[in-house]
């Protein structure tokens, strides 16, 4: 009665927080008068079905669908107190239980295991997908670098040949304007000397 108070007391298409992949929770058995140990092992949103697998059997499972969860043999996990006033009896799951269902699923344990798996694997792809992102990104920043090296050893030459064009134009300036002081003093002084010469001269024929 509790079990089906609680469900009802649930959003019309809601399930109970115990089920859950993984979750433990309790399989009731008529012909036994007994509950079975199950963990819920996948939840079809779709065909709107959980599936379950016995603890002690691992082969065995069932499929519930949603609007039967709690109300029918698939109950919430509880102390083994509840099960029922009669005393308790250590038993087994046969195989014809399992085939009440028609056909065989992995075990519970097994389709966990793959599901670990699969994560594991999605974890290892993504990895790799960000070590190559890290590895591309790494190999643009240096590329980013190299070509910055690059342009400041071609800008840092640029200017060398810059600065030694204009010492060059600088000395040769210097180089012309040199030769171009001496010629004039070199005429002034040849000037000089006619001078002299015309006045010497003009002594010369006075005397």
């Amino acid at each position: 009665c509790n079990d089906v108070s609680a469900m009802d007391a649930l959003p019309p298409g809601a399930l109970p927080s115990w089920i859950q992949v993984g979750g433990k929770c309790r399989w009731w058995s008529e012909s036994q008068q007994t509950h079975h140990p199950v963990v819920v092992t996948a939840i079809d949103e779709v065909k709107r079905r959980v599936v379950v697998h016995f603890v002690a059997n691992h082969s065995v499972w069932k499929e519930v669908p949603f609007s039967q969860i709690g109300r029918g043999p698939l109950r919430p996990p509880g102390p083994e107190a509840l099960d029922s006033g009669k005393p308790k009896r250590v038993l087994s799951v046969n195989e014809e239980e399992a085939r009440v269902d028609g056909r065989a699923t992995p075990p519970w344990y097994e389709q966990l295991n793959k599901a670990e798996t699969r994560q594991e694997a999605v974890q290892e792809v993504k990895r790799k997908e960000e070590s190559h992102v890290a590895t591309q990104e790494r190999r643009r920043y240096l590329w980013q670098q190299e070509q910055q090296r690059k342009a400041e050893e071609e800008h840092r030459r640029r200017e060398e040949e810059r600065h030694a064009r204009e010492a060059a134009a600088e000395y040769e300036r210097l180089r012309i304007l040199e030769k171009l002081k001496k010629e004039r003093e070199e005429e002034q002084l040849r000037q000089f000397e006619v001078l002299l010469m015309s006045k010497e001269d003009e002594v010369s024929s006075k005397a």
